[in-house]
């Protein structure tokens, strides 16, 4: 399931490699794409030059979430869950388990975690306070 994840060289992490935040709401997306009623519920993560978000949403607390892109279809996503298991030798094996699905809807990925009664949303667009916050902190350095 992470085949289609683009994988940035370490050397080229420390230097070029920023994270940038997106929003997430619950709310209602009416028919011109605008989502109204809405209300922040969490935070999505991704690096630059990347394909893959690590969403958190407040209520679940520390567990991370990974939405992945479909390898045939661009408005197709997969929600992904990892679960670690260590051997008695100390090797490590991770294990990703399908828990939703999203759909690019107007600016926004619609998307169903089987377990809410509702759908989610995911800005498209980087938080621009984050941007800001990036920048004024790059200025004071």
């Amino acid at each position: 399931m992470t085949d289609n994840v683009i994988h940035i060289k370490k050397a080229e992490q420390k230097h070029e490699q920023k994270t940038e935040r997106f929003c997430v709401y619950r709310g209602e997306l009416n028919h011109t794409g605008e989502l109204t009623q809405k209300e922040r519920i969490g935070s999505a993560y991704m690096k630059r030059g990347t394909k893959k978000f690590r969403l958190k949403l407040w209520l679940m607390g520390e567990t991370s979430y990974f939405v992945l892109p479909d390898n045939k279809d661009p408005r197709k996503y997969t929600i992904v869950i990892p679960s670690e298991y260590r051997f008695s030798n100390g090797e490590t094996k991770t294990n990703w388990h399908r828990v939703g699905v999203g759909e690019v809807a107007g600016t926004y990925l619609r998307l169903n975690i089987y377990l809410l009664s509702e759908d989610i949303f995911l800005s498209m667009f980087p938080d621009k306070f984050h941007l800001a916050d990036n920048s004024n902190q790059a200025q004071a350095a």
